[in-house]
């Protein structure tokens, strides 16, 4: 345990108080690393405009592999579950005060340690039947689809929109209490951009709300391979992506 702590090259004469430094330390335990703060700026000039990716703090990891962008109504979610294969990884369950980081939600998993924090502008919109999220530290668009193929899927790509392009479509007309996209989202919505499995419009309905600016918070459990990642939404709720499938469900604590 020693040689963790001290190095090679350090003089012998030092040795002893090394020693001593790095029994004290593990004692102690983990160092937790505090969440950043960000102030929200978002603004409909950012969001319409591609953005390239930009480090939100140097104690933050760039975002993880995109995820599902789409919420529905809470009446439209299938249930409290989660898609199939999106409950906690069987494994060990880990003891408070063993992590080198903190999960930002207050449920979260028991049986994983989180990854660091990262934050970052966004921007949210519901529809009838899912959501959409653009993060701007990624700068791509994540629709959620609360059924697609048998299940909740989700399908990223980047924004298409840029100044230049009309806020929306003229000739497309919402009924009462409903809302066409605008910008990226709408260009998205209405099939204008690569990537979607489907045309969004046809799956997600007309947006029940306009968009929402916000900071969201992304934390991935602290795995080696195909970690599932956690995102915050504006109305409290969590949503858990699968990283190694395009599947995500609300996060309502493990199981």
């Amino acid at each position: 345990m020693i040689a963790r702590c001290i190095s090679g090259r350090i003089p012998l004469i030092l040795l002893a108080a090394a020693a001593l430094a790095c029994n004290v330390s593990q004692n102690l335990g983990p160092t937790r690393t505090p969440f950043p703060t960000v102030t929200p700026t978002f603004s409909p000039a950012a969001y319409g405009t591609m953005v390239a990716q930009t480090a939100i703090a140097a104690s933050q990891t760039p975002l993880p592999p995109p995820i599902p962008t789409h919420i529905v109504q809470d009446t439209e979610v299938p249930g409290a579950t989660n898609p199939p294969g999106s409950t906690p990884i069987p494994g060990t369950t880990t003891e408070p005060g063993a992590c080198a980081n903190e999960w930002f939600m207050t449920n979260p998993p028991n049986d994983s340690c989180p990854g660091p924090l990262t934050q970052s502008n966004a921007a949210y919109e519901p529809f009838e039947h899912g959501f959409m999220l653009w993060i701007e530290q990624s700068g791509l668009i994540t629709v959620f689809f609360n059924a697609l193929n048998g299940g909740p899927t989700y399908a990223s790509t980047s924004n298409p929109w840029h100044d230049g392009l009309p806020q929306s479509d003229p000739g497309i007309v919402p009924p009462d209490d409903r809302y066409q996209p605008i910008r990226g989202f709408g260009m998205v919505w209405r099939g204008e951009s690569s990537g979607m499995p489907t045309t969004p419009r046809d799956v997600l309905g007309w947006a029940t709300a306009q968009e929402t600016g916000y900071v969201i918070n992304v934390q991935c459990a602290d795995q080696p391979d195909q970690p599932d990642c956690f995102y915050s939404l504006p109305d409290g709720r969590v949503i858990q992506a699968h990283t190694y499938s395009p599947l995500w469900g609300v996060w309502n604590g493990p199981r």
